[in-house]
């Protein structure tokens, strides 16, 4: 609401009312001309603090927020839909741990890896479909290294040609880990280096695709 946002919980049955908590959104908005950044955060607060309790949340916008303009509701949503989360582990700590992984075949096995990172990296709560990895060392790996992958149909964008399913991606990772000779990849590429931590890099990126 404009003034009073509601919590209410909804069981098939009945609707129970949890929390009011007053949010002076169109006062502040009518001094400020715009959307207050504390009371958006007063509104991210009393979300974060419910969503361990539930599975299903969903926020209803009334008054004011009918009244936002296109460019103002976009700012409004991406600023109350996206979490952060950040860790300091990456693919050194990994390879320090599992040297073998540079090894033309690892001798560790990938269930050992994952479980190493999932103990040290912080993961965000928030579940998608789609997992976009940034930046372009993803997919030259992908086409590299002899992985299977298909191009991208979800959406168009050059920058993301190539997409797989996450069972493709597990299984094929395994298949990294095993069958795969770095050392056969290697002998094709201008940069062999670069391959050193590929397989903990791969690990990464199921861990938090799963």
């Amino acid at each position: 609401g404009s003034t009073c946002t509601k919590i209410d919980k909804y069981d098939v049955n009945s609707i129970k009312r949890i929390k009011e908590k007053t949010i002076q959104f169109k006062k502040h908005y009518n001094e400020e001309g715009k959307l207050s950044d504390i009371d958006v955060k007063e509104l991210i607060d009393c979300i974060n603090e419910i969503k361990c309790m539930f599975e299903d949340i969903y926020i209803c916008g009334t008054s004011i927020f009918r009244n936002l303009n296109v460019e103002e509701k976009e700012s409004f949503l991406s600023r109350f839909k996206k979490e952060t989360v950040n860790t300091k582990i990456g693919v050194i700590d990994v390879m320090q741990q599992f040297p073998d992984l540079a090894e033309n075949f690892a001798i560790t096995n990938l269930e050992d890896v994952k479980n190493f990172i999932k103990e040290r990296l912080n993961l965000p709560k928030e579940k998608a479909d789609i997992l976009i990895l940034a930046g372009g060392g993803h997919e030259k790996f992908a086409r590299l290294s002899g992985i299977k992958y298909e191009e991208n149909t979800l959406y168009d964008d050059k920058t993301s040609p190539i997409m797989m399913d996450i069972k493709t991606r597990k299984k094929e990772t395994e298949r990294y880990f095993k069958e795969i000779s770095l050392d056969e990849i290697r002998k094709k590429i201008d940069n062999p280096n670069w391959w050193y931590a590929t397989r903990a890099m791969c690990a990464f990126a199921l861990v938090v695709a799963e």
